[in-house]
């Protein structure tokens, strides 16, 4: 993503927050948590995108909050550290927006849960499996 992108994305959510657009506010904080995140910016993006979260749940924007949910969850995947003490939790949030999605019948966000999961799991088992490994040497 082009810098002036994020920049232009960052400018819209001061305004809408300064101006009280909340609706429109909650929108930009998504859409800034996933600039952050494609920059590698995780903990900005993680802040974002539970703001984001909040207001959705607030406003009662239930597709928000399902988009939020699965962002939360890649935002989570990504997150930086030696182990894969993120992963649970990135598996939680996304099995939330899946649930949430199925109810609402959104079904290119179902698909989209359905392969993060896929590879959330795939990377927990294979997390576990190098635990064993050092519990054994």
């Amino acid at each position: 993503m082009p810098r002036d992108t994020a920049a232009l994305i960052e400018q819209a959510t001061r305004a809408s927050s300064s101006q009280g657009l909340r609706y429109a506010h909650q929108r930009n904080l998504g859409c800034l948590a996933y600039a952050r995140l494609h920059e590698g910016r995780i903990a900005e993006a993680l802040q974002c995108a539970e703001e984001a979260l909040g207001l959705a749940r607030q406003q009662r924007q239930r597709v928000a909050e399902a988009r939020v949910l699965h962002l939360l969850a890649e935002i989570l995947a990504a997150a930086p550290g030696p182990g894969l003490d993120r992963i649970p939790e990135a598996v939680a949030r996304c099995r939330d927006a899946l649930a949430l999605a199925r109810e609402l019948e959104l079904d290119v966000l179902i698909g989209r849960c359905q392969e993060t999961l896929t590879r959330l799991v795939q990377r927990q088992r294979e997390g576990d499996q190098v635990d064993a490994s050092r519990a054994i040497a």
